[in-house]
Parts: structure tokens; C-alpha cells; sequence
């Protein structure tokens, strides 16, 4: 009875071996997993996941949809009852940024044993927004020398690249932090941080932060300058002085005056210290104000460190002294003079024998015009005209009837004197 049994299930074994073959081949062999390497966050997308070559009929097959990094949640699946591909739809929100696989396994048939297809990599686009600039330390609280750290956050936004513009113009860089080292007054100026993602190459997101304004302070240094001011009294002497101090650099200096090394502070009795800073010494001259003087610069929230001008002399002898330089100049101003004033008596006298020359020439000529003129007019008072013509005519006219009667008359007069005669 028992051989017959153990038969049996030899016979059921050799008739199941055919169908399922052995136990290798309840081993799936690799899917294989595609669709969009970018997706852009609340799309929603189709992946696709198949054992090429399975032929349709074949046993069912269920098809998962895992994160690499979190294969123990299921992100989406397809039962594949008649052979056809899996299709599982994903509405796409930034935890499914990175390598999606697909595991396929019998359909409630735990006989089969699974297998999982090559990694797909998926990038979750979420367009950036709301930008803006955190500077350590401030902005308005930076010094030369310092390092200065601009970080550009944004509230939202992957794949981000980032542009630094520096007073409207491209800085160089392009990570979303700018570092400054060793700052000078050349870094000065307004920052902004435009960031910048795209989509499939077609769509691109871009925000803007607000313009910071970074100013560097300088700290004192460089040449101290003093520069004298005089005031002169009615004799033209100097009576008072006013001396100006200035750094060659530095954002916020004080300044602090000195006589043969004796500070100057507020107001003495021949002195003033005015302005903020204390650049600007005024001096009445005279004996008690006599000396050597030197202004000192330093940064009015640190005075340890400082720099100092050249001594200046300042006394009545040397304030109204002429020097030399002065002297010369005069001198040479008034030779200067003198020559224009010569050669302007020069030219004067040669332009006005130039000029009477050419006036007794001009007035020679005009009175020959005269002359001709008057010439011309008495030539025309002789020359007889149609009315002299015909009043010349009327006269010899009247003289001849005139000479007529007279030989009349003449010739009566002779017959009666002949008569009487005889």
C-alpha cells in the first residue's frame, strides 16, 4: 500500500515538472523599469515596468514601485493578470527625488521568487522662490580686513543654480554662498543673489533677492596732512590761522593737535579745537602761540594705533617773512609786466607811424577826388545848354532887328543933312 502511495507521487511530480520545470525556473528573471528622469513636483507620471520576452498568457505577475532608498515603502503598483506591461502612475512630490526600482513577484504566488530591476534615476523639479541674502556679519558693520560671508536662502527650489551680482555686474561665481576675505574699501557696494532652476531645458524659474548694500570701513592710515589757512590784519600782517588736519584714509578718524608735543584740547587761550573729529585748529599768532606743531589721526573707536603729520613752525617772524620763492615770484611778475608794457609802447608807436602814414595817403587821395570833382562841376556850369542855345538865339535876334534900325535911322539922317547941305 505504501509503494503504491509513494507511485503516485512520482507520477504527479513527473507530470508537474513539465509545466513548472524546475526550481530555478520559479526564479523571475530581471524586469526592466523606465520612464521620465524629470518630473516636475504635483505632475503626475506614468512609469513603466515589464520582463521583456514573457509571453501573454503567462502566469500573473505583480509589479512594485520602491524608492532604492526606502525599499520597505511601496510607492505605487500594477498587477499584471494576462501578461501585459505594468503602468503605475506617481503624482510627484520631492520625497520620490532619486533611484526608483521595480520589483516583480508572482501574483498571490509565493512559489515564485521575486526579483528587482536596475536602478532609474528621477529628478523632482520644484521651481525656487523667495530669495534672500543672510550677511555675517552686517552689511553696515564690516571693517577692512574683515571676511565677509553672503549666503543666499530660499524657501523653496531643487537643482538650483546661483549668480552673484555685484553693483549690476556678474561677480564670478556661482555656488549659493560668497565668501570675502581680507576686505578693502574696493568691496564696497550692493550685492544681489539671483537663483535659477529649469525644467527639460524648455522652462526656467528664476527669483531675485533684494539689493544688499555692503560698506567697508577703512581704518586709519596712509599720509596726515596740515594745511595752513592765514588771516591778515589791515597792516597785511598775519593775525590768525586756521590749520586743517586730514587722513589719507579711513571711514571715521579723530584727529588730536599738538604744541612741542603738548596736546591742544578744547579751547586754551590763544587756540580752539573745532569741528567733531577735532581737525581744525584755529590760532590767534603771537608769542604764547609760537612752536612746533603735529596733528595726530586714529579710528575714533580705537586710538591705540595712529599716525601723525610733519612738525610745522609757526611764529609771526616766519608767518610775515617774504621767502625767497615769493620774492621771485614778484620780481618775475613785475619783469613780465614791464615787457608787455614795453612792447605795447613798441607796437603803439610803430602802429601809429603805420597808420599816419597811411591816413596822409588816404587824405591826399581824397582831396585829388575833391579837386577832380570840383573840375568836373565848372566844366559842366560852361557848357552851354539848349536853354543858353535858344535865350542866345532870342538876343541875336533882337540885335539884328536893333542893327537894322539903325541903318535906317542912319541913312535918314544922312538925307537930311544932305538935304539941308544943299
Amino acid at each position: 500500500m505504501e509503494s503504491m502511495h509513494v507511485s503516485l507521487i512520482l507520477i504527479g511530480l513527473s507530470v508537474l515538472c513539465p509545466r513548472t520545470g524546475a526550481l530555478d525556473e520559479h526564479q523571475l528573471e530581471e524586469p526592466v523599469l523606465y520612464g521620465p528622469s524629470v518630473a516636475l513636483e504635483g505632475s503626475t507620471v506614468e512609469f513603466y515596468c515589464e520582463i521583456p520576452g514573457r509571453p501573454a498568457g503567462s502566469l500573473p505577475l505583480l509589479y512594485e514601485l520602491y524608492m532604492e532608498s526606502n525599499p520597505g515603502r511601496m510607492i505605487g503598483e500594477h498587477s499584471s493578470l494576462f501578461g501585459e506591461i505594468g503602468t503605475i502612475p506617481l503624482v510627484i512630490n520631492t520625497q520620490h527625488d532619486g533611484r526608483l526600482v521595480c520589483k516583480a513577484s508572482g501574483h498571490n504566488n509565493t512559489d515564485i521568487r521575486s526579483s528587482l530591476s536596475q536602478g532609474l534615476d528621477l529628478k523632482v523639479i520644484v521651481p525656487v522662490a523667495n530669495v534672500s541674502i543672510i550677511s555675517d556679519p552686517a552689511g553696515d558693520d564690516v571693517w577692512e580686513g574683515q571676511t565677509l560671508t553672503l549666503r543666499c536662502e530660499k524657501s523653496k527650489g531643487t537643482y538650483v543654480s546661483y549668480e552673484w551680482l555685484w553693483n549690476e555686474r556678474p561677480y564670478g561665481t556661482t555656488d549659493d554662498t560668497l565668501i570675502i576675505h581680507r576686505l578693502s574699501a574696493l568691496n564696497s557696494g550692493d550685492y544681489m543673489c539671483v537663483a535659477s532652476n529649469q525644467f527639460n531645458d524648455t522652462t526656467t524659474f528664476n527669483s531675485s533677492s533684494a539689493v544688499i548694500s555692503v560698506k567697508v570701513k577703512e581704518s586709519v592710515g596712509g599720509a596726515v596732512t596740515v594745511t595752513p589757512v592765514t588771516h591778515t590784519g589791515r597792516d597785511f600782517q598775519v593775525v590768525g590761522l586756521v590749520l586743517r588736519c586730514a587722513v589719507e584714509r579711513g571711514s571715521f578718524p579723530h584727529y588730536r593737535w599738538f604744541l612741542n608735543s603738548t596736546r591742544l584740547e578744547g579751547r586754551g587761550g590763544f587756540y580752539a579745537v573745532a569741528w567733531s573729529d577735532g581737525s581744525v585748529l584755529s590760532l590767534s599768532v603771537g608769542p604764547d602761540s609760537a612752536g612746533f606743531y603735529h596733528c595726530e589721526a586714529s579710528d575714533s573707536f580705537d586710538s591705540r594705533t595712529s599716525v601723525r603729520s610733519a612738525n610745522m613752525l609757526i611764529n609771526e617772524e616766519v608767518l610775515n617773512r617774504v621767502s625767497p620763492a615769493a620774492a621771485l615770484v614778484v620780481l618775475g611778475c613785475f619783469a613780465l609786466l614791464s615787457a608787455a608794457v614795453m612792447s605795447c609802447c613798441v607796437y603803439g608807436v610803430v602802429l601809429r607811424r603805420r597808420y599816419s602814414g597811411k591816413n596822409l595817403l588816404i587824405e591826399q587821395r581824397r582831396r585829388m577826388e575833391i579837386a577832380v570833382k570840383h573840375e568836373d562841376e565848372e566844366e559842366d556850369d560852361n557848357y552851354p545848354t539848349l536853354e543858353s542855345y535858344e535865350e542866345d538865339a532870342v538876343l541875336a535876334d533882337k540885335m539884328s532887328d536893333s542893327a537894322e534900325e539903325d541903318d535906317g535911322s542912319v541913312d535918314e539922317t544922312l538925307l537930311c543933312e544932305d538935304a539941308v547941305s544943299k
